[in-house]
């Protein structure tokens, strides 16, 4: 019986421990973004780092809730111990925002795909087919390994309206033209 108690108190210091180091953390990084010094206050911060952040201006108003939490958690005590113990949820949901906040996902990997390149030589239709089989409506063209051009659908629009009307008179084999 008396080792559940301990057990328990053991689980609340962790969960305090773990909120008030994530939280300690955001704070030093919304401090060094915004290069604020150590006497503005953390709704301060906040306010500074959401105008130029939108990390922080997406979680503001979690973020200043959690303030009031830590508040609670530092200066509110009884006895010594804190009158407050943060749920699990509370802790996932600062050391979420830490994360999101402090190590945002970079554009590569997170958007990083195989690109598809063709050569002024390629028939047209190879760029055609692609566009509407993976509903691209933009495609490099690359020579001997630099980009040189791109291919859009409006290029592709407007080079058929000129073809229809001026070249072929509406017969257009596009198996053999090329994207020179």
């Amino acid at each position: 019986m008396h080792g559940k108690p301990s057990n328990r108190c053991e689980e609340c210091e962790e969960k305090i421990r773990r909120f008030l180091d994530s939280f300690c953390r955001i704070e030093k990084y919304l401090r060094e973004s915004t290069q604020s010094n150590r006497s503005e206050k953390f709704y301060e911060l906040i306010e500074k780092a959401s105008r130029s952040n939108r990390a922080v201006r997406v979680r503001e108003d979690d973020l200043k809730e959690l303030a009031n939490l830590r508040n609670v958690l530092v200066h509110e005590r009884r006895e010594g111990k804190p009158i407050a113990i943060p749920s699990e949820a509370a802790v996932s949901l600062i050391e979420e925002i830490e994360g999101y906040i402090t190590k945002p996902p970079e554009v590569i990997p997170t958007f990083q795909r195989d690109v598809l390149v063709c050569n002024p030589e390629d028939p047209i239709a190879i760029a055609l087919e692609a566009m509407y089989k993976y509903k691209y409506s933009q495609i490099p063209i690359v020579h001997n390994g630099k980009f040189t051009k791109l291919l859009t659908t409006n290029t592709i629009t407007n080079w058929l309206g000129s073809c229809i009307t001026d070249e072929h008179n509406g017969d257009i084999d596009s198996r053999s033209m090329c994207l020179c």
